[in-house]
């Protein structure tokens, strides 16, 4: 066979023919022809255009070239709609309380993502209003050592604030109401919370429980509620009524000021202040009975706490001032049904309570409702219960011969009873009754029971809507 390939041998190259091994040819290139003459210049070519056209229902692009139409370029067809696409997972999300780092919020979930953590704000500080009783509003906005204060003056004399629903300014100086008026204290003074006008005495104002004018001449005297009395032999109870003195082992004595404490001496009254109205906080004489073990202290006074509203309590909660005038409350103080008493409202009739004793109900801290056990241990100490009534009554208010010694500073006073459903009050001046925190069954209680027209002291249950006074005694 034979073959060929490229060759290149000084300056000339080539392609040299190899036929059974052997070379037999090599086929040189030839030198470059000479230049040939230059082409004339070509006719000047036509340039293309376009232009919108219509036909039979049809639009498109002509296309024209060197004024030849070479093309028409027909828009095409609508296509025909696309099929339905299928429908989409439907999306979820929810909502999970959440806690981290001390504080609370709701975490956000869609379709197993979170998007979003909605912390709660911080708690904010409120306000609150507090009356100092002594003509100054404070507002508390806060607590502790943050708390901000701003005080405002209810009234002004000169200047000293004081409280003008109780008092008055006159001259500078601030004065009482006087059964809720005011008057002028150059002309008037108030006597039993009436506001008098000022004896003269030959042109000299005097005060009529000192002195009496005699024709021209002012002679001292003693005087209550502008009545003379003995004052050896007689008191005057809260500048009201004059009374005889009771004997403490044959002294006599004023009861305002002492008690014969266990029929034997004179004492001291004791002193309880309930200020939980403190609008109208209340103090109360304390004495004590007994001796021993068996000693107790309490109230010389019935219990004149106003708790408001006691609805929530039910039908039968209910307490009122004898006779319903607010004067009788201050002197026999106030009468309550049971549930209130204990103040617990499954304490009401028809349900037994069984509270553990001491029950506090509504005595004051630190003080309770006598139990059964307790009045019956008060009627041994003063006389055993034919004899103790009269030891404990007061000497005055008891009608019809009915006062007392009240030789053990008890004063107990008739104030009477009421029911639920009634606002009269049966019994004042007759008898008085003290509930006990001890119940008789789901409808009655135990209680103290006083009577004018002798000397016992009773203890027997009876109906928890009955309305009864309250003493408490010391924890």
């Amino acid at each position: 066979g034979c073959s060929a390939k490229q060759v290149v041998k000084g300056d000339r190259n080539g392609v040299e023919i190899t036929c059974g091994g052997a070379v037999v040819d090599t086929l040189w290139n030839g030198n470059d022809g000479s230049a040939g003459t230059p082409g004339g210049n070509g006719a000047d070519g036509s340039g293309c255009t376009m232009a919108n056209v219509a036909k039979d229902g049809r639009s498109g692009m002509e296309i024209t070239c060197g004024g030849a139409v070479v093309d028409t370029l027909w828009n095409g067809t609508d296509g025909k709609p696309g099929e339905e696409g299928t429908k989409g997972a439907d999306g979820s999300c929810t909502s999970a309380s959440v806690s981290k780092d001390g504080r609370s919020g709701v975490k956000i979930t869609c379709a197993n993502v979170v998007i979003d953590t909605l912390w709660n704000g911080k708690t904010g500080t409120g306000c609150r209003i507090v009356d100092n009783l002594s003509g100054e509003l404070l507002v508390i906005c806060g607590t502790g050592e943050s708390a901000d204060t701003t005080k405002l003056f209810k009234a002004m004399c000169g200047s000293t604030t004081y409280e003008p629903t109780k008092k008055f300014c006159h001259n500078g100086k601030i004065i009482n109401f006087c059964g809720g008026k005011s008057y002028d204290p150059d002309i008037f003074y108030c006597l039993a919370n009436v506001v008098t006008e000022i004896p003269r005495c030959n042109g000299v104002s005097y005060d009529p429980d000192i002195y009496n004018c005699e024709g021209t001449t002012l002679v001292k005297s003693a005087k209550c509620n502008g009545k003379s009395y003995k004052p050896e032999t007689q008191y005057c109870k809260a500048k009201t009524d004059v009374f005889e003195k009771p004997e403490c082992n044959g002294e006599l004595y004023n009861p305002e000021k002492k008690y014969c404490k266990n029929a034997t001496e004179l004492a001291d009254y004791g002193s309880l202040t309930d200020d939980r109205d403190a609008e109208h906080p209340q103090t109360y004489k304390t004495v004590e009975i007994g001796e021993g073990d068996a000693a107790r202290t309490w109230m010389a006074e019935n219990l004149n706490y106003d708790p408001g509203d006691v609805s929530s309590m039910g039908s039968e909660a209910h307490h009122l001032c004898p006779g319903n005038d607010p004067d009788n409350c201050t002197r026999y103080g106030r009468l309550y049904t049971f549930v209130v008493a204990m103040n617990n409202v499954d304490c009401r009739s028809g349900k037994k309570c069984a509270l553990d004793e001491p029950v506090q109900g509504i005595c004051p801290a630190g003080w309770h409702l006598p139990s059964k056990a307790e009045w019956e241990n008060l009627v041994g100490i003063t006389g055993g219960s034919w004899a103790a009534g009269k030891a404990l009554k007061a000497t005055n208010s008891w009608v019809d011969g009915g006062n007392g010694t009240d030789s053990y500073g008890f004063s107990a006073l008739p104030g009477g009873y009421s029911q639920h459903f009634d606002d009269t009050t049966p019994g004042k001046g007759f008898e008085t009754s003290f509930w006990s925190s001890t119940e008789n069954g789901p409808y009655n209680a135990y209680l103290l029971y006083l009577k004018n027209s002798n000397t016992n002291a009773s203890i027997f249950g009876d109906s928890k809507v009955m309305a009864y006074s309250i003493r408490c005694v010391k924890d």
